[in-house]
């Protein structure tokens, strides 16, 4: 790498990272989460952005160790080490990067359809209902139980809230269960396809980042991602070091969506029955882009201020144009 001429801090909500300045350049630094760091899934996502970047789609493989490995370990923990991609972050409402956003994700999606990679992940299904419900189930006891901040919120509006995103849960679980989820057509999908994680060169996708949820899944929940993250009206700015801003309650557009998916579709023309799935995948997602951080990022103290603040609002969204959703307009 050369000799160190000084580091600045790197954005990412889930593993600690820096820019690294040295004599020959920029480099990427960062510690895996411990919840992403078997040999296994080190090896399947190594592998998967390999075979991306083989494909041509704008995703940089790690630098080697000495040693030849993609990472390096020691007692505190995995560490790799990338090259820094330039690129400006992606600005809200911009119809050439969201389409250049669908775009890419479908080369990626067409890149790992017949990909199988080695190692494995850790979880069966993205985003499962399931431990929403039972994240819901215990922030609703805590509100009951009177010792919580609520913010804004009477104790009789927060438990409304929760029990209206667990009857969605249950939803979810009634009508798009397991083996309903898994009949959808799969790939190698990216798992996390947020402004955070991706860069742009003016209206393109330059840099694709942080492979940690990668799988084969069924290829939909990619699109509800993309449907999600860049074709909403968001309070604020968003900072990829802080959860609370990537998962900020959201109105979606429908001019946004229109241009997101008709560049994916260009590519890749979704089944009846992937179109019959994305209300519930949108709201597998949303809730679980909720619990999971109260449960795994957010303070203590903050957790159910977190986890209720405006959580009905984008499932109302979707129950309103369930039918529109659908329909593939």
């Amino acid at each position: 790498m050369g000799r160190l001429l000084f580091t600045r801090p790197g954005a990412g909500s889930a593993n600690p990272a820096v820019v690294v300045i040295t004599e020959r350049g920029e480099f990427f630094f960062k510690r895996r989460n411990d919840r992403y760091s078997s040999r296994d899934q080190l090896l399947y996502d190594h592998a998967v952005i390999k075979h991306l970047a083989s494909a041509g789609l704008p995703v940089t493989p790690a630098l080697n160790t000495r040693s030849g490995s993609r990472w390096y370990q020691d007692e505190t923990g995995i560490y790799e080490l990338y090259p820094f991609v330039s690129g400006d972050e992606h600005q809200p409402g911009n119809l050439a990067q969201i389409a250049s956003a669908g775009s890419v994700l479908a080369d990626l999606h067409r890149a790992g359809k017949d990909f199988f990679p080695p190692g494995k992940k850790f979880f069966e299904r993205l985003f499962p209902p399931q431990p929403s419900a039972e994240g819901l189930t215990w922030a609703r006891e805590q509100v009951l139980a009177g010792k919580r901040d609520l913010g804004s919120y009477s104790q009789q509006e927060a438990c409304d809230i929760l029990d209206y995103a667990l009857v969605t849960c249950e939803r979810v679980i009634d009508e798009l269960p397991d083996e309903a989820f898994f009949a959808l057509p799969q790939t190698v999908v990216h798992g996390d396809w947020h402004p955070a994680n991706l860069k742009f060169n003016g209206p393109e996708v330059a840099g694709i980042f942080d492979f940690d949820w990668t799988a084969r899944q069924p290829r939909t929940v990619d699109v509800v991602d993309g449907l999600l993250y860049f074709c909403r009206h968001r309070p604020g700015p968003l900072v990829a070091s802080d959860i609370r801003t990537l998962t900020r309650a959201f109105e979606p557009d429908w001019q946004l969506m229109s241009v997101f998916a008709r560049a994916y579709v260009e590519k890749i023309s979704l089944t009846p029955e992937e179109l019959a799935a994305i209300p519930n995948l949108m709201r597998a997602r949303w809730l679980y882009s909720r619990v999971f951080p109260m449960i795994h990022k957010i303070p203590e103290d903050e957790k159910i201020r977190y986890v209720i603040d405006e959580l009905d609002k984008p499932l109302r969204w979707i129950e309103v144009n369930e039918e529109r959703l659908m329909s593939g307009e």
